[in-house]
């Protein structure tokens, strides 16, 4: 099978939710091809503008099966894929990675995704377009499943999109031949390490009984934060 991504995220992201997946995909024998290509990536279908960008688009697209995309809060990037779609009659996948449509109050991704929100409206209308729907966890699609069946008019789902969980995935290939840090003074007790911005408090509030659960177990726990605190 062909499948051509067009995920506009970096980061983290893009390396749990395309990149490990992309390469596994690929020793399975499927031909993969992401647009822009990643090292080059400048905001996904922007990075060749006007007539010129939609013409490599549509190139792309008569190649693939299949096309796999982000949610996606740029209008622009949304009318790209319809008229695409439209054009060469391929299935769109959309992928959620979190839930972005319940976004609480003390994550920074709230002025994103608020109500009121122009980034929230777009975001669903990215999911409306899909034939399929892609989440990482059972709980995002148990509320996505929620809100089209409880309030259809207010979120903009296709209510016959099946939704499949598709977790993180990580390669094993990157753990492989790693050497010990010259640097580390004893390797024998347990680290967590925690990643994560300013929003990310509440998630520590969902991990406080495991963690307090290793450290019963464990006498000698360490705790790493990487991020803005």
């Amino acid at each position: 099978m062909k499948i051509l991504y067009t995920h506009t995220f970096g980061g983290g992201v893009a390396e749990a939710r395309l990149h490990m997946q992309a390469r596994a995909l690929q020793r399975l024998g499927h031909e993969v091809l992401m647009f822009p290509e990643w090292e080059h990536y400048f905001g996904g279908l922007r990075i060749v503008h006007g007539d010129k960008a939609m013409d490599v688009y549509n190139e792309h697209l008569s190649w693939a099966d299949v096309i796999h995309t982000q949610y996606n809060t740029q209008l622009g990037q949304v009318e790209s894929l319809v008229l695409g779609r439209h054009r060469h009659h391929k299935p769109i996948i959309v992928d959620l990675d979190d839930d972005v449509f319940h976004v609480p109050p003390y994550n920074t991704a709230y002025r994103t995704y608020h109500a009121a929100s122009n980034g929230r409206h777009v975001a669903a209308l990215s999911v409306r377009i899909a034939d399929a729907i892609t989440v990482s966890t059972p709980k995002v699609k148990e509320l996505l499943e929620s809100d089209r069946v409880s309030r259809p008019d207010k979120w903009a789902y296709r209510l016959d999109a099946p939704i499949h969980i598709l977790p993180n995935y990580d390669d094993p290939s990157t753990w492989e031949n790693c050497t010990p840090d010259p640097t580390s003074i004893d390797d024998t007790g347990v680290r967590i390490l925690f990643a994560g911005g300013l929003g990310r408090y509440g998630d520590l509030d969902v991990c406080k009984e495991a963690i307090e659960g290793v450290m019963r177990c464990h006498p000698n726990v360490r705790l790493f934060f990487v991020g803005c605190m």
